[in-house]
């Protein structure tokens, strides 16, 4: 080995050693029983931002009435854990502040006050496990308000979303299939992750997570597939709903959203449109400290970034219904969306000889 190549492999070797990663990340275990220490299978395990009781992660018990919810940033939450017919329970404040795994054990959920005479309104779970799926009943959540189909799916059991190299993965496996009112999509993947992050949330009613998919799909692929319901409406003439928000974190965030709907008889003409606005501040920092030949060099880099991502969305279709069990139509889909970023970067270097 070579002066030179030796001299490289010690530079490689001390960047690895005192590099440091800002972006630590935990997890948070338990187990939920009963009063009588029997497991709560399916329950919603959901970890909420303590300052808005926004959704931040999400999960269902398994057979066992365990949970672990890897990959969450450090930070504090709260821990809310529902199931039918018992009474919803809420962790203290959790505050996180290094790489460590948070092991809640034994959760007790008491059983709802019995009364002789009551009114029941039901409301769907934000999580419904099924055979062969998982739903995710987004219009049923006010947690999913305001956000976008993107965000749902990151928050969502078992989905890993890596915006950096446009890539979606459910349990571990690459290559899923996406399709939008059961019907399948073939755009790239990149296409349909820009797609989703334009997407408001207030447009979609439930989305399926299908890890073993039924008889007619299997051939389609062995990775699973994501199906997104979006709201849809039945009534005759015309019809139609908006919704907007708006909010500041670091930065401005809105949405918009319009639809329309006209139907007679067995002819229906529809279309949506939807904007989203996402621009948080990013902070970036490091440090490295390398000895070498009896001088330490240190650098300090931080980096502020200004990113802005602009999102257009539009849908028009129209379908005839041939028969209670045959529609034909079709169907007209657009998108644009245009990033910019502002970064500036401040770089701090200082050398001491021995």
């Amino acid at each position: 080995m070579t002066n030179k190549q030796s001299l490289y492999l010690k530079l490689l070797f001390f960047l690895v050693i005192f590099s440091q990663d800002s972006f630590s990340q935990t997890s948070v275990s338990g187990n939920v029983v009963d009063d009588n220490s029997q497991a709560l299978s399916y329950a919603n395990v959901l970890v909420l931002s303590p300052i808005d009781s926004s959704l931040i992660k999400g999960d269902l018990t398994d057979d066992n009435g365990n949970f672990h919810i890897k990959e969450i940033e450090q930070g504090s939450y709260l821990i809310s854990i529902s199931y039918l017919g018992y009474n919803t329970y809420f962790s203290e404040s959790l505050t996180v502040t290094d790489n460590q795994e948070i092991a809640l054990g034994n959760i007790i959920l008491s059983e709802g006050v019995s009364l002789e005479e009551v009114q029941v309104t039901a409301k769907k779970a934000l999580f419904e496990q099924k055979i062969d799926r998982l739903v995710v009943n987004v219009a049923s959540s006010l947690t999913a308000a305001g956000g976008t189909a993107l965000e749902v799916l990151e928050k969502s059991p078992g989905v890993i979303v890596n915006r950096q190299s446009n890539s979606i993965s459910m349990v571990g496996k690459d290559g899923l299939s996406v399709m939008i009112n059961g019907k399948l999509s073939y755009q790239p993947i990149e296409s349909i992750i820009q797609m989703l992050a334009g997407m408001p949330s207030d447009n979609i009613e439930t989305i399926e997570l299908i890890t073993t998919p039924p008889a007619n799909l299997d051939a389609e692929g062995n990775a699973g597939f994501i199906n997104i319901i979006l709201k849809s409406r039945t009534d005759l003439g015309l019809n139609g709903n908006w919704s907007a928000s708006l909010g500041y974190g670091k930065g401005e965030t809105a949405s918009a959203s319009v639809n329309l709907n006209y139907r007679k008889d067995k002819f229906n003409i529809f279309t949506n449109y939807s904007y989203t606005l996402q621009s948080q501040d990013q902070k970036f920092t490091n440090y490295r400290k390398v000895f070498f030949e009896n001088t330490t060099t240190e650098n300090d880099i931080t980096t502020n970034r200004e990113p802005a991502e602009n999102n257009h969305n539009l849908r028009l279709g129209m379908d005839y219904e041939l028969s209670d069990n045959t529609v034909v139509g079709l169907l007209f889909g657009a998108y644009n969306n245009r990033w910019t970023m502002d970064a500036k970067t401040l770089v701090k270097q200082r050398s001491t000889m021995f």
